[in-house]
């Protein structure tokens, strides 16, 4: 099956909608992101919520209770899920910041 230029093929199994489905190009369902280039859309990371790709730093949004990373420090992704800041990061709303580099935790 093809899809026009603007919709996405729904490739994965999904209950809310039929594998092959056409969808439009913003319509790919909640946990999967759009491939541009062949019109596909495919499943997120099991971390995330919403995505831009399949890995697990590709998380725009989390699973409810999970925080975000939002800057790269102490060798913790951005972009990636964790069930609560990891130490070095403070947490603002549901979002993760990193410490100043010389502090091990911070508030």
């Amino acid at each position: 099956m093809t899809c026009s230029l603007s919709t996405m093929l729904f490739h994965q199994d999904h209950p809310d909608a039929t594998l092959g489905s056409c969808l439009t190009s913003n319509g790919c369902l909640e946990n999967y992101y759009a491939h541009d280039m062949d019109k596909v859309c495919s499943k997120c990371h099991e971390s995330c919520q919403t995505c831009k790709g399949p890995d697990v730093d590709n998380c725009e949004t989390c699973k409810d209770g999970e925080v975000i990373i939002k800057e790269t420090a102490r060798g913790v992704l951005k972009n990636s899920c964790h069930p609560k800041c990891p130490d070095g990061f403070y947490q603002l709303g549901l979002q993760c910041y990193p410490c100043h580099e010389d502090c091990v935790t911070c508030l």
